[in-house]
């Protein structure tokens, strides 16, 4: 890739846009809060859908209040940084807001009630709200006309990698967490028949009450677990939005 695109007259992604610090910065941030963001939004349906019994249209419905927080910080953001706001703070506000609330998606139990899920998720969208364009934003106005839409492009691609390393990592941390939850949860040995690799809803709701109960239990924990792991992450994004 760099060989190639050192010496093509029209690249792709010009290897001059690596040393504008604004591209560097804005790439390295959406790298980060992609990480954070895809990894920790690809469980809030299973949550719901295994733990809360609701189907898997209704899983998508309980994630507005994150939308709304997100179209919402963003509409504000961009509307503020239209009538000459410095677009710097946003990133930064933005950043910390999304790590408390990774922290707090960390704190849900199994019986937390559907609002205070509701108030946590809002939090956290508010905080993507306030990275996601705006980093875009800083990113166009730092470089050349011709470089333009490379330069978005980049760093939207940048932070799409960032949701699918998160993505993956945060899958594998589920994948071996859970199976650990459930052997403890039972005392050290699973129950015949039990695989943790086969549960779906339509299993678990046919368990006897008393496994369902440390299945459940056992969701819940190793959620809490990957969301603990994310909120360092979303520290580091905090620390690389200072350097925008």
């Amino acid at each position: 890739f760099i060989f190639v695109e050192r010496r093509s007259s029209e690249p792709i992604l010009a290897p001059r846009l690596f040393r504008n610090r604004a591209f560097v910065s804005g790439s390295g941030i959406g790298f980060v809060v992609g990480f954070a963001m895809f990894g920790a939004m690809t469980f809030l349906p299973l949550f719901f859908q295994e733990v809360r019994g609701v189907s898997p249209t209704m899983s998508g419905l309980r994630l507005l209040p994150l939308m709304v927080g997100l179209f919402g910080a963003s509409i504000t953001a961009g509307q503020l940084v239209s009538k000459g706001w410095r677009y710097r703070p946003f990133p930064i506000a933005g950043t910390a807001i999304m790590t408390i609330g990774l922290a707090l998606m960390g704190l849900v139990r199994v019986n937390t009630s559907s609002v205070t899920i509701a108030i946590y998720m809002f939090v956290l969208g508010v905080g993507l709200g306030l990275v996601m364009q705006i980093l875009v934003t800083a990113v166009q106005n730092a470089v050349d006309q011709a470089d333009l839409g490379a330069a978005t492009a980049g760093a939207n691609f940048f932070r799409s990698i960032g949701g699918s390393f998160g993505t993956a990592v945060f899958g594998a941390l589920y994948a071996n967490e859970f199976p650990r939850q459930l052997i403890t949860g039972f005392g050290g040995h699973l129950p015949a028949g039990l695989n943790p690799s086969h549960l779906n809803p339509k299993i678990l709701r046919r368990l006897p009450p008393s496994q369902l109960n440390v299945v459940l239990h056992s969701i819940t924990n190793t959620l809490q677990h990957i969301y603990k792991v994310a909120t360092p992450i979303g520290v580091l994004a905090v620390l690389a939005s200072l350097t925008l």
